[in-house]
């Protein structure tokens, strides 16, 4: 299995690198799932899936290729099972922080929260601090602050763990009980966490009841001194 970017480098653009890949998998099939990110690239999305189904069904414990399927699922509709399947790359190491190690934190010391669905056995989680680890980019932990409120609904006193840029305006999200910025997070600090990027699955959520309520706000004394009539933008 060679990579989708050195393809990429030596074929300098994306028709030949599919030209490349193709040749590729003509003397070694090692190369489809390459075959099948090139073709995805070039909005090829039918037959790249095709392609990723089939080698799923033949290496069904492979965690790159059900990384790969798992973008096609989603676009297919199917957020849970999509994500489910992103979730195995944290195995490859393409998905998540976690994975990487990015920070020296053993979280394992705690409940590692597998499902909070509405309806569930959510009775342990009343009155427990809840760990939203943040990973990924500022993106990533942005976009997925919003499950606080979720976790806070269900019983949870969410503790968000983040960038530092991030630390203020995620205090700010509805369900947020405290931030704190990743290098200075503890086991003791909390009594169970999810990681950030698989909470919408552990939410039990569809593309159909995701929360779509506003819940990133500006600091107040800024826009106030944003509007004030003698505001200059600059010199």
């Amino acid at each position: 299995m060679a990579n989708l970017n050195e393809i990429l480098r030596i074929a300098g653009s994306l028709p030949q690198a599919e030209k490349m890949a193709r040749e590729l998998v003509a003397k070694d099939e090692q190369f489809l799932l390459d075959l099948g990110l090139v073709l995805s690239a070039r909005g090829k999305f039918d037959e790249a899936k095709k392609l990723i189904d089939q080698l799923a069904e033949r290496y069904p414990h492979d965690d790159r290729i059900a990384f790969n399927r798992g973008w096609h699922v989603l676009r297919d509709g199917d957020l849970a099972s999509g994500i489910a399947l992103l979730d195995r790359g944290r195995q490859a190491g393409v998905f998540g922080s976690l994975a990487s190690n990015k920070y020296p934190l053993r979280l394992p010391h705690r409940r590692k929260v597998e499902v909070l669905l509405p309806g569930g056995d959510l009775g342990w989680v009343k009155g427990k601090t809840i760990l939203l680890y943040g990973e990924g980019g500022l993106g990533d932990e942005m976009v997925n602050a919003r499950f606080a409120k979720t976790i806070a609904d269900r019983g949870g006193r969410v503790l968000v763990s983040c960038h530092s840029s991030l630390r203020n305006l995620l205090a700010r999200v509805p369900g947020v009980w405290r931030t704190v910025i990743q290098p200075d997070l503890k086991p003791e600090m909390y009594d169970a966490w999810l990681p950030a990027m698989s909470a919408v699955r552990v939410c039990g959520y569809t593309y159909d009841t995701l929360p779509r309520a506003p819940y990133l706000t500006p600091r107040p004394d800024l826009v106030a001194k944003a509007i004030a009539p003698d505001y200059a933008l600059g010199p």
